[in-house]
């Protein structure tokens, strides 16, 4: 309705539990496929529990206006994806693929871009050394 934010010079930013819980070094733990939810971790799961207490979708009572507004969330979030379906068609091992991406770009999200060049630990390849732009 109004954004005070914006006209106060700051920026927008998306965190979560999860990310709070990694920031505070709790291990992100096994990787988890949920029914209907998609890709987490054992860290990041029973966080969205926590998240829904503080989204506003959670205290409307009418239930058909909740209904719509999860669906027309998660039709949302699949559109957004579609582009991005030939890359899990021409993978290899699509699941492998998936979690992959889902946990480097987690990690990423919970260390806010500053992600170390160091041996991935699913299957032992050392990356790349890079050197860092200075």
């Amino acid at each position: 309705m109004f954004d005070p934010a914006t006209r106060w010079n700051l920026g927008k930013h998306n965190e979560d539990f999860g990310q709070t819980l990694g920031k505070w070094g709790v291990p992100s733990g096994p990787y988890l496929m949920l029914p209907l939810l998609g890709p987490s971790t054992v860290r990041d799961a029973p966080a969205r529990l926590v998240d829904s207490f503080a989204s506003p979708q959670n205290y409307i009572t009418d239930t058909n206006a909740v209904v719509a507004l999860y669906l027309s969330g998660a039709v949302n979030a699949r559109a957004n994806l579609l582009s991005q379906d030939h890359l899990i068609d021409d993978a290899y091992d699509p699941y492998a693929f998936v979690r992959n991406v889902w946990l480097q770009r987690r990690e990423y999200e919970v260390r806010d871009g500053d992600v170390p060049l160091e041996v991935l630990p699913e299957d032992g390849i050392e990356a790349p050394q890079m050197q860092k732009p200075e």
